[in-house]
């Protein structure tokens, strides 16, 4: 071979070399890590012996021992900066030896060519991190099998966001809601950053999950970070896009408005791509809606413009609802339910009426209707009169459902323990004040005055669930028979599977696909999700009423196997098998009993209500329905008498009203109808809107769990 075949052939192996090692740190970094160091100790180990050999003489003294002992140290050293001292073994070993045995020479160049290996994996995983990003961006999702190219469904996820909250998040997301263990092949998790964000130190901060780390300066930069990740181009068909906004983004609205408008463009399919927004102001939502309500004529049809599903979150709601879903206002003790009846008013108190203050009170709301019942609230704060103003402002129709009192005191003063004095039945206290440690220790105030007030009863009241909200909250191993609940651990429901794959927007799906003519969900708006979604988070309440009216509570006895007394009777924690008794069980708690029947669907009016009155809905009158019929300039009978009877614009809906009044409002509803000739709604009767929800709860049931109903 001629000398230029020589270096052809040095270079070629040193180039399928140096791929094989960026191939192996893109797929199998952590292996490659392990493998590395491996071989660093055999290469360094191997070295050192060589040259301790190499420069060690018969006649070498003591003192001489440490000289030869620091020379071969030193050319082990230049055997990872890619140099050797080859004359100094040839000269120890022997030149005609060298040439009559080859594999001496072997080891000599093995050693050397491991420790190249390991400086050239070292320095591609440090410099070469752009170039891996590369890669598992443009080619993530395809292998190479024996019969081909085989093309993975794979998923991306970008987080708009770099703060705590993100990186806690980012993490659960690329290990599958494991932290620690090595993150799942088939996901990227991109963090855009802003300008002022230290790249390199975030780099650090996501490393041990091989998150990806991009820096948008101008507003298309983020069109050109969503090529470069395959959406809207050809290699991107098979990925699912996650498009996350953490709070605090400034102009999100907007954000999501161009990217939404960008995907349109590129032909983006709606089931690729979902959009996840945190945020807390009334502001951002209301523009988001609007986004996801604008719509455009396509053949004379009326679409939507933007056809992706944008999920609005709050951070305090998702807080709030995981410590119902632990603590559900069905299982207070005090309420007493029996026959899907409570035997008093639901009765809470609310500590501090911030951003948590009052997502906890909305959402006890929407959770607390019971027939027999009706929620009462003591509202504690130093600010009471301009948020009971504000209060009353956006929810104008909250007094159906509860019934607010606004006190002004100190929580640690003789005026406030007055008040809990005066309230004997409190069934929920949930303590948000500005102060953890102050929270904490208002907390166990709280419960030792029940302690020694149930001392001097006779017949002792059950104590209230008392609940800690904690800003900073961390991991709490608590107990079921703990009488503080703390929640506020933002690790807890800053997940994939609580955010992203949500067990709660799977059943509301059913629900929608059940309940609606639209079975695809980014058809909706942001509203009628929600509504899905609540009407699907009180399915367990529904399910424990059921247990209530089959005589299991009154009897102290099991109707099945499962406990419906014990934590896991939340839905989304039991298995398919559990989920199958409860469906059987409830079917044959409705065909027992129809009076049953109808309370459920009173109940279940009752929790529409609150729903609507939590999203700030007002009632239309008999009179105003009239008046909207005749004013609506629409030739089409369908379209006039949706218009009469509700308006999401404008949060208005003629169904909130009690049970009772529903009638009045059907009567008129079927009077109109009758004028617009619309022959379906002749007969209207709006309670069998709420009857039919309840009909068709294991319905919901089946599909969360995949299983056909018929064949079941």
């Amino acid at each position: 071979m001629t000398q230029l075949e020589h270096w052809s052939l040095a270079i070629a192996v040193s180039f399928v070399i140096t791929l094989l090692l960026l191939v192996i740190l893109i797929h199998k970094r952590e292996t490659m890590l392990k493998i590395c160091k491996c071989i660093f100790a055999i290469s360094a180990t191997g070295g050192l012996i060589i040259y301790v050999y190499a420069f060690l003489s018969a006649d070498a003294g003591f003192y001489g021992i440490f000289n030869v002992a620091l020379r071969a140290i030193f050319s082990t050293m230049r055997m990872f900066l890619m140099n050797s001292d080859f004359e100094a073994f040839v000269d120890a070993v022997g030149a005609e030896h060298l040439q009559e045995n080859a594999w001496i020479s072997f080891v000599f160049l093995l050693i050397h060519v491991l420790a190249a290996v390991v400086i050239q994996a070292a320095l591609l995983s440090i410099f070469g991190r752009k170039l891996i990003d590369w890669y598992r961006l443009r080619f993530l999702g395809i292998t190479l099998t024996r019969k081909g190219f085989r093309f993975r469904r794979t998923e991306v996820y970008i987080i708009n966001g770099c703060d705590k909250n993100a990186l806690i998040l980012g993490e659960n997301i690329a290990t599958g809601d494991n932290p620690g263990k090595p993150e799942k092949k088939e996901r990227i998790v991109i963090f855009w950053i802003g300008e002022d964000d230290d790249e390199k130190e975030i780099f650090e901060k996501i490393d041990h999950f091989e998150g990806i780390v991009q820096k948008p300066e101008r507003r298309h930069d983020r069109r050109y970070y969503l090529g470069k990740a395959g959406m809207g181009k050809r290699n991107g068909r098979k990925r699912n896009y996650n498009i996350i906004f953490m709070p605090d983004s400034i102009s999100v609205a907007d954000d999501v408005c161009e990217i939404s408008k960008w995907a349109v463009n590129k032909k983006v399919p709606q089931s690729n791509l979902n959009i996840h927004v945190f945020a807390r102001a009334a502001w951002d939502r209301e523009k988001i809606q609007k986004i996801t309500q604008e719509t455009k004529i396509v053949n004379k049809e009326e679409i939507r413009s933007y056809p992706y599903a944008i999920n609005v979150i709050s951070i305090e709601d998702l807080l709030v609802r995981q410590m119902l879903g632990k603590l559900p206002p069905y299982k207070c003790k005090g309420l007493n339910i029996s026959n899907a009846e409570a035997k008093r008013n639901f009765k809470v108190m609310i500590l501090g009426f911030g951003f948590v203050g009052e997502s906890a009170l909305l959402h006890l709301i929407m959770n607390g209707q019971f027939p027999g019942s009706k929620m009462q609230a003591i509202i504690v704060d130093s600010k009471k009169d301009c948020l009971r103003e504000c209060f009353t402002n956006r929810y104008p129709s909250h007094e159906l459902c509860c019934d607010p009192d606004f006190e002004k005191c100190d929580v640690q003063s003789k005026e406030f323990y007055a008040l809990l004095e005066k309230e004997e039945n409190l069934d929920f206290i949930v303590i948000t004040l500005n102060n953890d440690e102050l929270n904490k220790q208002v907390a166990m105030d709280i419960r030792q005055y029940f302690y020694d007030r149930n001392q001097k009863r006779e017949e002792p009241l059950p104590l209230p669930v008392i609940t800690v909200f904690e800003k900073e909250g961390t991991l709490y191993d608590q107990r079921d028979n703990e009488d503080i609940y703390i929640f506020g651990c933002r690790d807890e429901i800053l997940k994939d599977s609580f955010i992203i794959r949500s067990k709660l927007d799977e059943m509301a799906k059913a629900v929608n696909e059940v309940y609606t003519d639209k079975s695809n969900w980014n058809e909706l708006d942001l509203f009628f999700r929600e509504s899905n979604r609540a009407s699907a988070d009180y399915v367990s309440a529904m399910l424990y009423l059921a247990c209530s009216a089959s005589g299991a509570d009154k009897n102290e006895e099991k109707i099945s196997d499962i406990n419906w007394k014990s934590p896991e009777d939340n839905i989304y924690e039991l298995d398919k098998d559990q989920i199958l008794v409860k469906i059987a069980e409830f079917k044959q708690a409705l065909e027992n009993n129809p009076e049953f029947k109808e309370k459920l669907a009173q109940t279940e009016h009752m929790r529409w209500n609150a729903f609507h009155a939590a999203m700030g809905y007002k009632p239309i009158s008999p009179q105003d329905m009239r008046k909207r019929f005749d004013s609506y300039d629409e030739k089409d009978g369908k379209k006039r008498l949706n218009y009469t009877r509700r308006s999401t614009n404008d949060k208005l809906h003629a169904c909130l009203v009690s049970w009772e009044e529903l009638d009045e409002v059907s009567k008129v509803y079927r009077e109109l109808a009758q004028k617009a000739g619309v022959e379906a709604d002749f007969n209207k009767d709006f309670k069998d809107s709420d009857r039919d929800i309840v009909n068709n709860i294991p319905l919901f049931l089946y599909r969360l769990i995949g299983v056909n109903p018929e064949v079941s």
